[in-house]
């Protein structure tokens, strides 16, 4: 389709609206939409869509300063009939050229009402859809002049051909209230979160990580260690095999680089490379290391996008993974080792066989906290929206 998304400000202005629909533009150009971006300030983040900056749109635009001085008095005067005109004129050829438009913002709330009086004209010519994050006739922060009458009372009207899509049930619940309308026909499309660009991933093992479908997993472990025998690799695998058998699904990610000295012996590699297949973990258990061509180094990636730290090793100098588990933020189940000091021991989950592996694992799934984290993993990463809600509201619109 040929989408345009319409906004008085867009990327790189630091925002919520502005993020999100930035967010849209992306989203939208890489299923293959052509989308093509109206506003008064910005650019694009990246060559998929374009980006048309009108001078009329911006907030600074002499003219809407003259009616917004009358506005804000409660009145209104030529200036503001000429500006609506100005913008339904300079907006009906992007109108033309679309076959769906995305407003954010110009439909419910006050901030520009000659914008809102020309995406009311212009509405019935295209197929509108007025995402709403913000909703001025609810919002007690705001304290309209004069609501009850025009053009203030087009937030609190409903459009007939306008689609009104809302970012949170709270939002929903505002509008249908005030617009007299049913929350069927209001649907509830929450805000996503770019993790790629949140938690630095690169395209490459972001691609990776979807052909392994790791956000399916229950679990996500990370364990970065070489091909050594003292690291007791084995040992996490059966750790892994028992989490599977206690009903999970579990992902174990191994950095597993090779031992340049030849201290464990080929043999051993082979051994830990055939283990998994014994145990029928081979969609359960990879070793980083063999996907270098592929995906390149990502051992600070896999930090990123793990739950907890494997660190089955039997004996160390020192031990820096746990370390780096508490540093950044994530669990580190380990065996007991005299190398990790008592102050840092209360932070460690000791799990010595893979009955206690199995047993640790149930407890972390059903923490509050660690099924909120999974839940905005599935359902709020940006291709679930898509498929599941973006997508069929779009085919809704045009038949």
């Amino acid at each position: 389709m040929k989408i345009l998304l319409l906004h008085s400000t867009f990327w790189p202005l630091i925002g919520g609206t502005e993020s999100i629909m930035r967010q849209h533009a992306e989203m939208l150009a890489e299923h293959g939409h052509d989308v093509r971006v109206v506003t008064g300030h910005g650019q694009p983040s990246n060559d998929q869509y374009h980006v048309e900056v009108l001078k009329e749109l911006s907030p600074g635009f002499p003219l809407n300063l003259q009616a917004k001085r009358a506005l804000d008095h409660g009145q209104t005067d030529q200036h503001l009939n000429t500006f609506t005109h100005l913008l339904t004129e300079t907006l009906k050829p992007y109108y033309d050229q679309a076959d769906v438009v995305i407003t954010h913002g110009a439909v419910t709330t006050h901030f520009n009402l000659a914008l809102t009086q020309a995406v009311w004209k212009l509405a019935g010519s295209k197929p509108t859809i007025a995402w709403v994050h913000d909703f001025t006739p609810a919002n007690k922060n705001y304290a309209l002049p004069n609501p009850g009458h025009m053009p203030w009372a087009l937030m609190s009207q409903a459009h007939p051909q306008i689609k009104y899509v809302a970012v949170s049930g709270q939002r929903q619940q505002e509008i249908t209230q005030t617009l007299g309308l049913e929350e069927s026909q209001v649907p509830v499309i929450e805000n996503g979160i770019d993790f790629n660009e949140l938690l630095g991933i690169e395209p490459a093992f972001k691609s990776w990580l979807e052909r392994i479908d790791f956000l399916a997993r229950d679990i996500i472990f990370f364990y970065p260690t070489k091909l050594l025998q003292r690291k007791n690799i084995d040992q996490a695998i059966l750790w892994a095999d028992a989490i599977k058998k206690a009903g999970l699904n579990p992902l174990l990610l191994i950095s597993g680089s090779q031992d340049v000295y030849g201290t464990a012996g080929a043999s051993y590699e082979d051994y830990l490379k055939y283990f998994p297949k014994q145990l029928g973990l081979e969609n359960e258990v990879f070793y980083l290391n063999d996907y270098n061509d592929e995906i390149g180094p990502v051992w600070q990636q896999a930090f990123r996008i793990s739950d907890v730290l494997l660190f089955s090793s039997g004996y160390e100098g020192f031990g820096i993974p746990p370390l780096e588990a508490v540093a950044t933020r994530i669990p580190c189940w380990c065996q007991p080792l005299g190398t990790i000091p008592d102050w840092l021991a209360p932070a460690m989950t000791f799990v010595k066989t893979p009955e206690e592996a199995a047993g640790a694992a149930q407890e972390l799934v059903s923490n509050p906290v660690f099924q909120a984290r999974k839940r905005i993993w599935q359902e709020h990463n940006w291709n679930y929206l898509y498929d599941k809600k973006i997508w069929p509201l779009l085919q809704s619109l045009l038949g």
